[in-house]
């Protein structure tokens, strides 16, 4: 029997302390069954200091404990090592840091799931 493929997952935002930190926390949370088929990451293109304490009080009102959990930046390792990524809230600046980030992992030949960030 063959070892199913491990989904990774890249949440992004700007500052990875509020958007990213949630949608990274439940889906860690919904897919804790699947812990070994799955693998969230949580980064940010600027990161703050530090996850917004609302965030962390929210999330532990509905049982997710996310108060370890600091802002991370933003890599190209991080995008290639993931198959699915979502962008929140997306400024001009992110935006453009995803795109080269797309072109760099279009050159490598990794891109799976990715897409450009439509122009407004």
């Amino acid at each position: 029997m063959d070892t199913p493929a491990v989904a990774s997952v890249l949440f992004v935002c700007v500052h990875n302390a509020g958007r990213s930190q949630m949608a990274a926390a439940f889906l860690t949370h919904l897919a804790h069954l699947g812990a070994d088929r799955v693998q969230v990451r949580s980064v940010g293109s600027a990161p703050a200091g530090t996850v917004n304490p609302a965030v962390v009080e929210a999330l532990a009102e509905v049982g997710i404990d996310i108060s370890a959990e600091t802002p991370k930046v933003l890599t190209t390792a991080a995008v290639q090592a993931s198959n699915v990524g979502s962008i929140s809230r997306a400024t001009k600046r992110l935006r453009d840091a995803w795109n080269e980030f797309l072109h760099v992992i279009a050159l490598s030949q990794v891109n799976r799931g990715f897409r450009n960030f439509p122009q407004r």
